[in-house]
């Protein structure tokens, strides 16, 4: 199993659950991190309404009967069926499979845009949630003791870009740090501070963000974050936003959660870009036993993606890759229809119930 995130390890509980503790089918999983990282937490790691250990969890304690090695993806070799790793120390490591389930995760990246890598903080780590939650306060204390009106409303303005459930929810709880600070920091009240919210166009919506977008734009609006859908941001430089219409806007900080498509290197066959081509079982298009979780196609295409979904597709792509290696008929994968619709944006949280 390549990755870390809930489906890379739902996969690995239910193949241990399938083949018990004594079976001799062993299972790896290789993923950059030790931990597994609870993402819809994050944001509130950043409010400090959710302490950072309570995100993150050791994988070998989740899953004791799984193989944890600690590395990156170098490629894949599909003729000698060996997945190339390198380690930290940059040693290469070579595992051996008979079902190989690829459930990489993405990292904030806009690699179209100028200095976003330069400009911008990620959201990949608790590490990253603690560093924005610094930085906010070390900007309004800034703010406070700067004389100059015009750098004063740049130091309070703030930008989120991305397109994911985690953008509002983070653009939530950075509202919720300001408001809370603004009885210890009189510029907060007197200047006045900014949130600034960069996603998708409308016209991409999932049925689901539709549905529930006028409710979401009157809470991100009562938190004091303002939304913008069609500006697309052409650069970014240490102080500024520049936009493809020819506008900027001045910011002090930039918070990216937009995720790239993700990239499978293969021996041979060079890198596999998203969006995948699997069929209704979940196996890779032209490769008989590597499994791919994606949502990117026609089982899935348009439609939101609720944890409850990544928890059952782990566990499906861990049942046909256990029985595929086994000799055991694989199922089809369909997605559910769940009765409860929660969509997290911290203390404006929403759910949607049935119909």
């Amino acid at each position: 199993i390549v990755g870390g995130g809930l489906v890379a390890l739902r996969a690995a509980m239910r193949i241990e659950k399938l083949i018990g503790k004594y079976s001799r089918v062993n299972i790896t999983l290789l993923h950059e991190q030790a931990n597994f990282l609870f993402t819809p937490f994050l944001p509130e790691v950043i409010g400090g309404t959710v302490q950072p250990g309570n995100v993150v969890n050791p994988l070998r304690r989740i899953v004791q009967h799984t193989q944890i090695v600690v590395g990156h993806l170098d490629t894949i070799d599909t003729k000698s069926q060996k997945v190339i790793a390198r380690r930290k120390n940059n040693e290469l490591l070579e595992l051996p499979y008979d079902s190989l389930i690829l459930a990489l995760t993405a990292k904030s990246s806009i690699s179209d845009t100028a200095g976003v890598t330069a400009h911008s903080y990620p959201i990949d780590s608790v590490a990253d949630v603690l560093r924005i939650r610094q930085r906010v306060l070390d900007l309004v204390e800034e703010a406070e003791f700067n004389s100059d009106s015009a750098e004063k409303g740049r130091l309070l303005t703030f930008a989120v870009i991305g397109t994911e459930e985690l953008t509002y929810a983070i653009a939530i709880e950075l509202s919720q740090i300001l408001r809370a600070a603004e009885s210890s920091y009189s510029v907060l009240v007197n200047t006045g501070w900014q949130i600034h919210l960069y996603g998708k166009p409308e016209s991409e919506w999932t049925t689901f963000e539709k549905l529930i977008g006028t409710k979401r734009s009157r809470y991100l609006a009562k938190a004091g974050v303002t939304e913008h859908h069609d500006e697309k941001i052409d650069s970014i430089t240490e102080k500024q936003i520049f936009f493809s219409n020819g506008q900027s806007k001045a910011v002090s900080l930039v918070i990216n959660t937009t995720l790239p498509l993700l990239s499978i290197p293969v021996l041979g066959s060079g890198e596999l870009v998203a969006p995948f081509n699997i069929d209704e079982e979940l196996r890779l298009d032209g490769f008989e036993n590597i499994w791919m979780v994606d949502f990117c196609t026609d089982i899935g295409a348009r439609s939101f993606v609720f944890t409850n979904d990544l928890v059952e597709l782990g566990a499906g792509v861990g049942f046909n890759a256990w029985a595929h290696s086994q000799g055991y008929a694989t199922r089809n994968f369909k997605k559910r229809k769940w009765f409860l619709h929660p969509y997290n944006m911290a203390q404006y949280s929403l759910c949607r119930l049935g119909r």
